[in-house]
């Protein structure tokens, strides 16, 4: 077979500097250095002579390109208009919902939902939303072993033994569900404080594994029922880094905790800061993020939609935030490749930035 390249001599950084350099006509390439605080300085193009091995892909036991496609519901004072949303969603192709209880009598809003067939996902007053839903299963004699979700139960580090109850009560009452949920997206502050950011929120999870083990639970138990949620904006590349970063660190602290099996879960909410009042322009901006999140390894992604900021999500807005999820599953097949960001140059330099600036953080916990 003829090698189409062997007529083109590989290009070194050097002459690539150089000929920028030339097209600069007088500014340095130092310029053009994107500044993301933490002290961190990125580059604008990296090439294989900076890499000290050849990148491989962020792949770890358990984990699926294919993600979850979330929807967040809340189930306020109107039970049965909750139930409805949520059964279009399912219907539209949403197999991991978010329910926001806010209502004691919530439950209702489960009937004609297949629970074996979806992720479900829980937020609100966790101690009850729990029992609630476990009453819920016994009553329609539903077997806990077939069901999969999570609690969007961030535990509080200053409270460990709320956590260390709750895990005990609930660990081999609903055994596949995750029953802590790291929200990270209160951290978020923008490109500026990615190092940040990932250290707040690695050392919430540190504390609550230390918290966990202390009270005699296996680390290996432990690690498999705790999820990440994070948000992200409109900083493409800075983004899916920092996705990547969170994987290989959180990979780093099990290691230390010699957990066999490094079992990672992050799920990705937009940050509201990204969208505006034009919704034509948040379709856009929804797309470019969910994006960003699927090439990065998300295991779930709930897109906002367009008009979130302006009003309720209508059901037009709902629909269409969920069909970029379903454009880049079926169409674009980024769900078939396990880490598509691999080999970046770029996007591996950054990484690795975010990774070696907060691990030497995380090292003195």
């Amino acid at each position: 077979m003829q090698n189409l390249f062997e007529d083109f001599a590989p290009a070194t950084k050097a002459q690539w500097l150089a000929q920028i350099e030339k097209e600069l006509k007088g500014k340095s390439y130092e310029s053009l250095f994107w500044q993301l605080g933490d002290g961190i300085s990125v580059e604008p193009f990296y090439t294989r002579e900076e890499m000290d091995e050849t990148p491989q892909p962020i792949d770890f036991p358990a984990y699926s390109p294919v993600w979850k496609i979330g929807e967040d519901i809340a189930i306020n004072t109107d039970t049965a208009a909750a139930r409805k949303t949520l059964l279009e969603a399912l219907e539209g192709g949403v197999n991991a919902p978010r329910l926001i209880v806010q209502n004691e009598n919530w439950t209702g809003a489960l009937e004609d939902v297949h629970l074996e067939m979806i992720e479900l996902h829980l937020a609100g007053e966790s101690g009850k939303i729990v029992a609630d839903f476990k009453n819920y299963l016994d009553g329609q004699n539903l077997n806990p072993e077939k069901l999969k979700g999570a609690f969007h139960f961030d535990p509080d580090s200053a409270a460990p033994e709320k956590a260390v109850a709750f895990f005990k009560k609930w660990k081999d009452e609903l055994p596949h569900f995750q029953l802590f949920t790291i929200n990270g997206t209160i951290f978020w502050k923008g490109n500026e404080h990615i190092a940040d950011e990932l250290f707040q929120i690695l050392e919430k999870a540190v504390q609550l594994l230390d918290a966990l083990t202390d009270a005699g639970f296996p680390a290996e138990a432990i690690a498999p029922r705790i999820r990440f949620s994070i948000a992200i904006g409109v900083g493409y590349f800075a983004e899916m880094a920092k996705i990547r970063a969170l994987k290989i660190l959180w990979a780093n602290v099990l290691e230390a905790y010699r957990v066999p099996d490094f079992s990672i879960f992050t799920e990705v909410h937009f940050a509201p800061a990204a969208y505006d009042e034009n919704a034509n322009t948040n379709m856009i901006r929804g797309t470019a993020m969910a994006l960003c999140a699927a090439v990065a390894g998300a295991d779930r992604i709930t897109v906002l939609p367009s008009n979130a900021l302006t009003g309720a999500p209508d059901n037009f807005s709902r629909r269409i935030a969920r069909n970029v999820q379903h454009i880049l599953q079926l169409e674009s097949h980024i769900g078939k490749v396990t880490d598509p960001a691999a080999g970046s140059y770029f996007i591996e330099k950054l990484t690795a930035a975010f990774v070696e600036k907060v691990w030497e953080r995380i090292q003195k916990l």
